[in-house]
């Protein structure tokens, strides 16, 4: 035990008698043993009780150290006669032990460097880890804070939102003070404390974007700069500088929600049937942040199986864009259909993705046969 009342490592301290240094006799515990408080046999004598000596070796294992101090026991060595009436010898052995346990930390990351981490693309997210090791012990509590200096920004000077990116800690032997995910911040954090003696801990923080969140943020590359600082009685031990870097990779996608692939079809049309109705529904993805056009392309007019056709002239579209949404419609009320490519959309400056509703509207003429009517329909996505 130290000055402080702090105790070593019971498994730092082993013995074992020396085999073959006494003559007579017979020695025990010639095999390493911890050192406690259970008493031991070490040597039984002679018959004749004739004199006689023995060596003990004692040793002190460096791995098992875990804390710095000057150390402080006593080993109570009993002579014990074995007949009747014979009076019992003590004799004391102080002894005296000396440690510092240097403590450091060191980084890893899942992106295998100690200078950098890389978030992954991993289906609905970007994610990795940052594993602080702390090693030895500093004898006293240390914190360690965490702070965002520079927030993930690509070459343009367009950020990522900090609290899309989240973070949580685990630790083995301290406390963490997020130990479920919450967002980064532009300011120190103190993310967790040591136990009372300082002693050395492996603490991992996850990092997490969901893609969701990047919406409207641009593609490209975005980094940023984490300092961890440890510190411990009000005075800094070290400070780890770190690269926080994500690739948001292009995205430029158009997804159409319709009944029918590749087209739309008008089933069981009658003389009678009057006017029939096809919604489409037409989405855009896109972090390009460059404008772009939608263009719809009619490949066949609309016929059954027998080559029968209703003219274009019956056939119309209008378009319905959502308040939220921006970006140009050409069709706010019903517009003739033609064959070939007709521009129905074109974006904001900015590329905004969007959705929005085609309604196709089918007047059906007296004189149509009956049956079932089908025309090929398709939409392109065209940078500009």
């Amino acid at each position: 035990m130290d000055e402080k009342g702090r105790r070593l490592n019971p498994q730092a301290l082993k013995f074992h008698t020396v085999r073959g240094s006494n003559a007579k006799g017979s020695l025990y515990q010639d095999t390493q043993q911890v050192l406690g408080t259970l008493k031991r046999v070490l040597y039984v004598s002679a018959a004749n009780g004739t004199s006689d000596s023995f060596s003990i070796f004692y040793t002190i294992d460096g791995r098992q150290i875990n804390t710095s101090g000057n150390f402080f026991t006593r080993i109570l060595y009993t002579l014990t006669p074995q007949e009747a009436g014979g009076t019992a010898k003590e004799v004391i052995l102080n002894v005296y032990f000396n440690t510092e346990s240097e403590f450091d930390a060191s980084v890893s990351t899942s992106s295998g460097t100690s200078r950098k981490l890389s978030l992954l693309d991993d289906k609905d997210e970007y994610k990795g880890y940052i594993k602080l090791s702390a090693k030895g012990s500093l004898g006293q509590e240390y914190k360690i804070t965490q702070n965002l200096q520079e927030p993930l920004k690509n070459e343009k000077g367009q950020t990522i939102p900090i609290d899309a990116c989240k973070f949580f800690l685990t630790a083995q032997k301290g406390e963490s003070f997020y130990p479920s995910f919450s967002s980064l911040e532009r300011k120190p954090l103190s993310v967790y404390s040591s136990n009372p003696l300082g002693e050395g801990d492996d603490i991992v923080v996850n990092f997490s974007i969901n893609k969701k969140d990047l919406e409207g943020v641009a593609s490209g590359r975005y980094r940023g700069l984490l300092i961890y600082s440890i510190n411990s009685g009000g005075s800094l031990v070290k400070r780890i500088p770190l690269d926080l870097e994500v690739e948001i990779k292009p995205v430029f996608d158009i997804e159409v929600i319709s009944e029918s692939v590749g087209g739309l079809r008008f089933r069981n049309i009658k003389p009678e049937s009057g006017s029939v109705q096809k919604e489409v529904v037409i989405r855009v993805k896109t972090n390009l942040g460059k404008p772009y056009s939608i263009v719809q392309k009619l490949n066949t007019p609309l016929a059954n199986k027998a080559g029968d056709i209703i003219p274009l002239e019956y056939f119309t579209f209008r378009q319905e864009l959502g308040k939220e949404q921006t970006g140009n419609i050409v069709a706010s009320s019903n517009m003739p259909l033609r064959l070939g490519d007709t521009t129905v959309f074109t974006s904001d400056p900015k590329g905004s993705a969007v959705e929005f509703v085609v309604i196709y509207s089918l007047r059906v003429p007296r004189d149509i046969k009956s049956g079932d009517y089908y025309t090929g329909l398709s939409y392109s996505l065209v940078e500009k």
